[in-house]
This record gives C-alpha cells, structure tokens and sequence, in this order.
C-alpha cells in the first residue's frame, strides 16, 4: 500500500560492534603484556647492576693517620668497582687492630695502600690543664706542643717546642662539676718510637700548653708512608726544654 508504509531505520550491525569491542580489548591486552614485559626485564636490568657490586670497608667518621682501626669505626658499603677492586679494602678482610698511615675521611672507601699491620709510633699520653685546652678540640686535631719550665727564678723559665703537628688520637677530659674547669686534660697523640723516651722526661715538672693547627684535607693517595710518618718527632731534646 503506498501511504501506510515506513522504510526501516539504518542501524550498525552488530557483527561490526562486536569487532571493535574485540579490537579495544586485544589493544589493551596488548598494552598490558608489554608493560609487564617492561617491568620483568627492567628488573632484571636493575638485579644484574647490584650483583656488580663488592661489599667494600668504609669509615663511619673521618680518621686521623696512626689511627688503630676497631669495629665501630667501620661500615660495609656496596660499591661498584670493576677495574679497581684491588686497590681498596673488601669488607671479606679482618682489618681490625691494623694502622692507618694516613688520613681517611668520612664515608671514604679504606684503600689497601692506607693500612699496616703494626702500630704507628708510641701513644704517649700528654696532660694539660683546662685553661691551656680549647674546648672544641676534637680526635684527630692537629697540634703542637709547648712546654714551660718552671724554676724558682721566673725570669730564667723558658717556653719551647715539644711536638710539631702531632695528631689527637684520643682527648681525656675533666670531670663535670664546679671544679672541672681546674681539672686535667690528658690528650693521646702518637710520637715516633726514638722520641718518646724524651718527651716523657719534658713533660714532668712542666707546664704544657697546646697550638690547634688548622685542618688539613685527606691525602688523596693511596701509597703507604714510610715508617714513622703517622708518629710525630719531637722537636726538642728534654734536656734543653727543661732549662736551668
């Protein structure tokens, strides 16, 4: 019949909507494996760099030379070292007791070259009283020493050189209270073993004062020091620093 009759309304297959369905989905399918891929194999990139690295000593905090290692001055740290390896210390090595024959800073890695198995000189122990001390001297300060006769002629009491640039190892300081600031210092430094005789006969029936030298940065060289380079040498024979 020609007036009562419509022509159907166009519409998308639905074959072609399942299909674009399917398409969106494999893509992000797709998208999603090679981010997985990614990740795996980014990992693996990541693991196979850290077995690369060697469990190396370190020092907790700056050390000076003449320094006897103990435990708590040393951390394991993972380093990567492929052409060098051998010339610093692993963290598979007893270093414990050894000496350092010169300065290392903090969170350096320990090069083999800086380490001996004896001890470095004589620890002599030096006492100074507080007024003659800076209260920030601190381990590892260099300093020089200075003695003062003490004769009954004050005119004739002489003022001379101990020890030039010697190295704190460890300070003794008073106890606290009202009276401290009276009290003794006793500051460790490591003489050569041919002075420390002399030094001990200076030190009696003096009075001590001590230079704070300024800091030095570590050495960059790994080479051992000869023998007595970490232990300073007095620089005057007791009998002529004790005067008349």
């Amino acid at each position: 019949m020609a007036g009562g009759s419509s022509e159907p309304t166009p519409q998308l297959p639905q074959v072609a909507r399942r299909h674009q369905r399917s398409r969106l989905v494999n893509t992000r399918f797709l998208i999603g494996l090679i981010l997985v891929v990614l990740a795996i194999g980014g990992g693996g990139v990541i693991i196979s760099a850290a077995d690369d690295t060697t469990s190396m000593w370190s020092l907790r905090t700056a050390l000076p030379r003449g320094t006897q290692l103990t435990p708590d001055d040393l951390v394991a740290v993972n380093a990567r070292l492929p052409d060098s390896k051998g010339a610093y210390v692993g963290a598979d090595k007893n270093i414990v007791g050894k000496t350092l024959t010169r300065d290392v800073g903090k969170g350096e890695l320990l090069p083999s070259g800086a380490l001996r198995e004896r001890g470095c000189g004589s620890l002599v122990s030096i006492p100074v009283q507080s007024r003659h001390v800076p209260s920030t001297l601190q381990n590892g300060a260099r300093i020089d020493v200075y003695a003062t006769t003490d004769s009954s002629d004050k005119s004739k009491n002489q003022t001379q050189k101990l020890l030039s640039s010697a190295i704190v190892q460890h300070i003794g300081r008073p106890g606290n209270g009202a009276l401290s600031s009276s009290g003794e210092w006793s500051l460790s430094v490591r003489v050569a073993d041919q002075g420390a005789k002399d030094l001990v006969a200076a030190l009696h029936n003096m009075a001590i004062d001590i230079a704070v030298l300024p800091a030095v940065a570590p050495k960059s060289t790994g080479r051992d020091d000869p023998p007595d380079v970490c232990a300073a040498t007095p620089v005057t024979p007791a009998n002529s620093a004790q005067g008349s």
